[in-house]
C-alpha cells in the first residue's frame, strides 16, 4: 500500500511539476514559509486584534491588583455611557456629533466629485488620448508616495506662507491665511486633499477593468453607429460592473474612515474633528480602549445593514459579465 502511494505521488509530481527534482524540496519549503507568514499575519493583525477589540467593548477597568496588574470586569457600562452621552446635551456629545457630521460631509462631498471624475478620466484614458502614459503616471503618483509626503506637499501649497498665499500676496497684496484655520474653509481644504489623493484608487481599478474589455465588442458597437455617451453607459459600465460594484461597496463600508489625515493637516481644529480623529483622541491622547471599542461596535451595527442593503440593490443593476 505504501509503495503504491509513493509510486502515485512520483507519477503525479513528474507529470504536473516541471521543477527540477533536486530543487523541489526548496520550492515547497518556500511556498510553506510564504503561506505561513500570510496566515500568521492574518491571525495576529486581523483575528486577534478584532477579537480583542470586541472583548474590550464589554470590559470595565476597576483598579489595580496586589502586583499592580490592571483588573477588568465584564460589563455593559461602555454601552450605557454611549447612550447617556448621546441623550445628554454636554460637551462629549457635541464633540462626537460634530465628528460624525464632518465625517459625513467628507464622505458625501468627496464621493460626489471623486467617483464621477474617476469614471470620466478612466474612460478618456481608455480611449487612448495623446499623452495618456504621462497622465497615468501623474495620476498614479499619490498612491505610491507616503501620506506624510503628500500632506507635506499639500500644506506647502495651502498653509499661511504657502504657494497660494504667496501668489495671492503678489497679485492682490493680501495673503490667504484661512484655508486651514477658518471653520468654514478648513473643511473644504481637507475635502480638496481627500479628493486629490483619494481619486487614484478608483481610477486605477476602473482603468484596469476597462482595459480588459474585448476590443471586438467596442468595434462592433461603433459599426452600429453608437456615440461615446451611449458606448459609456450601454457597453463600458455593464461590462465593468463587477469592479464598479466592489468599488461602491468599498466606499460605503469605508464611511467611518472618510476623514483624511486630520492629525497632520489641522490637528482636529477649525471644525475638522472627525470620527477617525475622535478614535485617535480617545486611544492615543486619553488612553481609553474599552469605550472606543464599544462605540465601534455600535457604529458597525448601524453601518452593516446599510452595506448589506446596498449590496442587494447593486446586485440588481447589472448581471455579472465574464470575459
Amino acid at each position: 500500500m505504501e509503495s503504491n502511494l509513493r509510486t502515485t505521488k512520483k507519477r503525479f509530481m513528474d507529470r504536473y511539476d516541471d521543477f527540477p527534482k533536486p530543487l523541489r524540496r526548496h520550492k515547497y519549503l518556500f511556498i510553506v514559509l510564504m503561506l505561513s507568514l500570510s496566515i500568521i499575519s492574518w491571525a495576529v493583525f486581523y483575528v486577534y486584534v478584532n477579537f480583542s477589540s470586541f472583548a474590550m467593548a464589554f470590559q470595565k477597568f476597576v483598579g489595580y491588583g496586589e502586583n499592580n496588574e490592571e483588573i477588568y470586569v465584564w460589563s455593559l457600562d461602555n454601552f450605557r455611557r454611549f447612550w447617556q452621552e448621546m441623550t445628554y446635551k454636554g460637551y462629549a456629545v457635541k464633540q462626537f456629533k460634530a465628528a460624525l457630521k464632518n465625517t459625513l460631509f467628507l464622505f458625501v462631498a468627496g464621493n460626489i466629485v471623486v467617483m464621477p471624475m474617476a469614471f470620466l478620466v478612466s474612460y478618456v484614458l481608455y480611449k487612448k488620448i495623446h499623452g495618456e502614459k504621462v497622465f497615468k503616471v501623474l495620476l498614479y503618483l499619490p498612491s505610491i508616495l507616503s501620506t506624510v509626503v503628500m500632506v507635506t506637499i499639500f500644506k506647502n501649497i495651502v498653509e499661511v506662507h504657502g504657494l497660494i498665499s504667496s501668489i495671492s500676496q503678489k497679485l492682490t497684496g493680501k495673503a490667504v491665511t484661512v484655508l486651514l484655520h477658518d471653520d468654514h474653509w478648513a473643511k473644504w481644504t481637507v475635502w480638496a486633499y481627500n479628493t486629490w489623493v483619494g481619486f487614484c484608487g478608483g481610477y486605477i481599478l476602473l482603468t484596469a477593468a476597462m482595459s480588459r474589455i474585448p476590443e471586438e465588442i467596442v468595434e462592433s458597437a461603433k459599426l452600429d453607429g453608437i456615440g461615446a455617451w451611449t458606448e459609456f453607459w450601454k457597453i463600458i459600465i455593464p461590462m465593468i460592473w463587477p469592479t464598479v460594484h466592489i468599488l461602491l461597496l468599498q466606499k460605503i463600508t469605508g464611511f467611518l474612515a472618510a476623514d483624511g489625515p486630520i492629525l497632520l493637516l489641522t490637528g482636529g481644529g477649525a471644525d475638522t474633528y472627525t470620527i477617525g480623529y475622535w478614535y485617535y483622541d480617545q486611544v492615543i491622547v486619553s488612553h481609553s480602549f474599552e469605550y472606543p471599542s464599544a462605540v465601534g461596535l455600535i457604529l458597525t451595527a448601524f453601518l452593516a445593514p446599510i452595506a448589506i442593503i446596498a449590496r442587494k440593490l447593486l446586485d440588481k443593476v447589472y448581471a455579472d459579465v465574464e470575459f
